[in-house]
């Protein structure tokens, strides 16, 4: 019964270091856009819509180009706990089903890292994205801070 209690107390601890580590370091991300794009602030709600793959363009025109970070990153965590009001997973799962009934207008696209986020938003006037906020700051020379969530 012992060896059967400390089993179930090991495991249960191992279980829930990760999430106890990522809560700890969950950093608060920012929204970012191309510092040439004359948005200079945004509702929460827009920022929703846009990554939900319901506005497609900005308020002035011009095609927004959405990019997301893989689904396991801890700032698209925060990002879609926060912003979408759902898990990565979930909301990977329901822009998934749009591409495959053919309903996406114009989904977010994934990259693998903050600097290609950061790269692809430098270069594109009309992409937007999000970061880890201290790697915003460091870079707030080449993309614009447009909202920040904690």
């Amino acid at each position: 019964m012992k060896r059967l209690v400390f089993i179930f107390v090991l495991v249960f601890f191992i279980a829930g270091v990760p999430f106890y580590v990522d809560k700890v370091n969950a950093e608060s991300v920012a929204i970012i856009v191309n510092k040439g794009n004359p948005v200079s602030e945004m509702k929460i709600l827009d920022i929703k819509k846009i990554y939900q793959d319901q506005m497609t363009s900005w308020p002035g025109g011009g095609k927004i180009t959405a990019y997301n970070l893989p689904v396991d990153n801890s700032t698209r965590v925060l990002f879609s706990r926060s912003v979408l009001q759902k898990s990565a997973e979930q909301a990977e799962k329901e822009l998934a089903n749009k591409m495959i009934t053919n309903t996406a207008k114009n989904p977010p696209v994934t990259l693998k890292s903050n600097i290609l986020v950061i790269f692809k938003v430098k270069k594109d006037k009309n992409a937007i994205g999000y970061v880890p906020l201290s790697v915003a700051e460091k870079k707030s020379n080449v993309v614009k801070i447009l909202f920040k969530v904690d």
